[in-house]
């Protein structure tokens, strides 16, 4: 499994184009072969400052989702409405433990 975090603060103005074009990309993304989960969080305490938190089945998987049409103009919505540069990591667990 691999588990993908991207963080972004977005300015104010680009936040509704934004948001439309997340809506867009998780929809189509959740139907993707090896998508476990994706969603777009917003921080309670942060405006303007969300989180993407994608799971795939594997590396394959998640490589054929960011070639995908949809994820690229994700992409380019993303690199028009950020603040700063995105922080995205891409971890590779050795064993995940389910606490409840």
């Amino acid at each position: 499994m691999i588990v993908v975090i991207v963080r972004a603060k977005i300015r104010p103005e680009k936040r509704d184009g934004f948001l439309a074009a997340a809506s867009a990309c998780v929809e189509t993304s959740r139907a993707e072969r090896g998508n476990i989960a994706y969603d777009v969080y917003e921080s309670a305490t942060e405006a303007n400052s969300f989180v993407v938190l994608e799971r795939w089945k594997t590396h394959e998987d998640n490589r054929a989702h960011l070639q995908s049409a949809h994820t690229q103009a994700f992409l380019r919505a993303m690199a028009q409405s950020v603040a700063e540069m995105p922080k995205i990591e891409a971890i590779t667990p050795a064993k995940i433990d389910m606490i409840a």
